[in-house]
């Protein structure tokens, strides 16, 4: 299950991502807004409300440092649908060549 935390640098939720790195905090930044090159992934709203709007996930990890991450989204939750999307968009990027 992924933790989505706010970013303090782009003001926006981010999908905390596990590295062994200690001094950076890789994330995935989620929008509302389309980006415009189509380097993004559209999933449902984490922030659980009532009306379903699609958010859309940026596909590349910011590499940003600790002093970036804010306070985390506890009532924000992503479905299996999203979940198992953003695993195989990481699963495709880092996998062994």
């Amino acid at each position: 299950m992924f933790k989505i935390y706010k970013n303090k640098k782009v003001r926006h939720p981010s999908i905390s991502l596990k590295s062994k790195d200690k001094k950076k905090w890789y994330n995935l930044p989620i929008s509302h807004e389309k980006a415009k090159n189509d380097s993004n992934m559209e999933i449902d709203d984490p922030s659980q409300n009532t009306r379903t709007v699609k958010v859309y996930v940026r596909k590349y990890v910011r590499k940003d440092k600790k002093g970036v991450k804010g306070h985390r989204y506890i009532k924000y939750r992503l479905n299996n649908e999203s979940e198992q999307l953003i695993k195989n968009y990481l699963k495709e990027k880092y996998k062994k060549r």
